[in-house]
């Protein structure tokens, strides 16, 4: 990663980045920090392509000398502006540079000047735009995914969401907090919600939306392998009724054993 160099154009100083010292030394680091061939990311063992990078936000904080919240505000603006994707795991997330072809693009002209290698630098373009159409390829089935989720919720007597292109997007960036789960295992969660919500038989008063059944910690009490409908409170009511109900059928179940006693009797 210290090895080789990496295009900067000056014109950067004239945009409004240059304007801000933190920003600019944002977009630089990651410019910087950013892989310039296929690699895995070996502790996960997840492949990286040319313009992305495996960090977090704590330890951009760290490289930078600014907290956290700022790095993550920086973060969202450059997202805002298409200049870079995220996406965010537990305790990483992966960085890519939308265009980094195009800002780097002429390192490879060089290196096949210098080189005279016209294969090798084919090969590592060809490997760019591999990686830029897998990552066209899985936000088409992210944002397919979302919609999906959003619609089945939107089924259920919860939180009447207005659907919008905002709220998709913000569906598809909190799927990314739940990359352990299928789309199926996050409908069964939304479905067991509305369960608990709606039975007269459970004490559950909070209508979670979409996006706190997905972005919440404790929301995963809802989700398959955790659910177990005994960790809720019960209507003291229903289960008056449900002990009248089988203390009833016990009576009759006496009775009816009382009653054939005595015909044997006879």
């Amino acid at each position: 990663m210290e090895d080789g160099w990496v295009k900067i154009h000056r014109k950067l100083l004239n945009s409004r980045y240059g304007k801000s010292i933190e920003l600019l030394g944002l977009w630089t680091y990651l410019i910087l920090r950013a892989n310039h061939a296929q690699k895995f990311f070996t502790s996960k063992g997840v492949k990286l392509c040319p313009g992305q990078l495996a960090t977090g936000r704590k330890q951009i904080a760290k490289d930078l000398g600014i907290n956290e919240h700022k790095v993550d505000r920086l973060l969202k603006k450059l997202e805002i502006e298409q200049q870079i994707e995220q996406q965010t795991f537990n305790k990483y997330r992966i960085i890519s540079i939308v265009n980094w072809s195009s800002y780097q693009k002429s390192e490879h002209v060089v290196e096949q000047q210098v080189s005279n290698n016209r294969a090798t630098s084919e090969q590592q373009v060809s490997t760019i735009q591999e990686c830029k159409n897998k990552r066209i390829k899985e936000k088409k089935g992210a944002r397919r995914n979302a919609e999906e989720i959003l619609d089945y919720y939107l089924t259920k007597n919860l939180v009447d969401h207005r659907k919008n292109t905002h709220l998709i997007a913000e569906v598809e960036k909190a799927l990314g907090k739940r990359k352990n789960y299928t789309a199926d295992e996050i409908m069964e969660a939304i479905a067991n919600l509305d369960h608990i919500y709606n039975s007269p038989e459970f004490l559950w008063s909070t209508k979670w939306g979409i996006l706190e059944l997905l972005n919440q910690s404790n929301a995963t009490k809802f989700y398959p392998g955790e659910f177990d409908p005994d960790r809720f409170p019960r209507n003291r009511g229903h289960e008056s009724t449900n002990t009248e109900k089988k203390l009833m059928d016990e009576l009759g179940s006496f009775f009816s054993f009382e009653k054939g006693s005595m015909k044997a009797a006879e």
